[in-house]
């Protein structure tokens, strides 16, 4: 969780929790190949999907490929669109609160700005803690 530093809730197992959430999201999505990915492409290989080269629309290659593109749009599936869009710009693109607050929240003052976008992220880690299980305590959003 990129540009978090080391404390996203004041309560150090609270904490751990939404940090272990968060690396099981960007495992799941890396893993599930919608990440892309480096690699080339064999010319050699019949194209039989019409070639779009869009990871996205592609099959899994693995069945551990399919697992986690499973995992990955179950949890995305639970997201309210403002956490997904925090998530997927903190998470998985790296990027700052601050840098996308504005953009994310559309408040123009970037202190509440990041404020609401703290709180947006936060809410989502908290409902990837109760998908994945990693809490025996409930983790309100």
């Amino acid at each position: 969780l990129h540009g978090l530093g080391d404390t996203i809730d004041v309560d150090e197992a609270i904490n751990e929790l939404l940090y272990s959430a968060g690396v099981r999201f960007y495992q799941d999505w890396y893993g599930s190949g919608l990440a892309g990915g480096l690699g080339s492409m064999d010319y050699s290989r019949p194209i039989v999907d019409g070639g779009s080269g869009s990871e996205a629309t592609q099959m899994p290659r693995t069945a551990r490929e399919a697992v986690r593109r499973q995992a990955f749009r179950a949890a995305v599936a639970l997201l309210k669109p403002l956490e997904l869009k925090m998530l997927e710009a903190v998470v998985l693109n790296e990027k700052t609160v601050r840098e996308v607050a504005v953009g994310v929240t559309g408040i123009g003052r970037l202190v509440n700005a990041q404020k609401e976008a703290m709180a947006l992220l936060v809410s989502g880690l908290r409902r990837l803690v109760r998908e994945y299980g990693l809490a025996q305590m409930p983790m309100a959003a």
